[in-house]
C-alpha cells in the first residue's frame, strides 16, 4: 500500500492481474540493472511478491519487508496511464 492510498479489493485484483498480464506477453518492462540501492529494493519487492487468490476470483498481493512502495508505485502508475483522459472545459 502507498501511504494515503488504499485500494479496495476489487481494484486491488486489477491493478494486480494488468501488469501480470502485461509482463507475461513482454508489454511491460525494466530497465537494466544498475546496481543502485533503489534498483535493489525495487527487485526485492518484484522477486519477493506472491499473488494470493482470495474469493470470488479476486487477486491479493503480499510483499515481504523491508517495503518501499515501489511495486504499489508502479501498478498506480499503469492505473493512472489506463485512464480515461477528460477534456478540459
Amino acid at each position: 500500500m502507498v501511504d494515503g492510498y488504499t485500494a479496495s479489493p476489487e481494484e486491488e485484483s486489477a491493478l494486480i492481474m494488468t501488469p501480470l498480464a502485461a509482463a507475461g506477453t513482454r508489454r511491460l518492462e525494466l530497465c537494466a540493472a544498475d546496481g543502485s540501492p533503489e534498483y535493489r529494493a525495487m527487485r526485492h519487492e518484484l522477486e519477493s511478491a506472491r499473488v494470493l487468490a482470495r474469493p470470488g476470483g479476486l487477486l491479493s498481493m503480499e510483499v515481504p519487508p523491508p517495503v518501499e512502495g515501489f511495486l504499489w508505485g508502479m501498478l498506480l502508475v499503469q492505473r493512472a496511464a489506463m485512464a480515461p483522459v477528460s477534456e478540459a472545459s
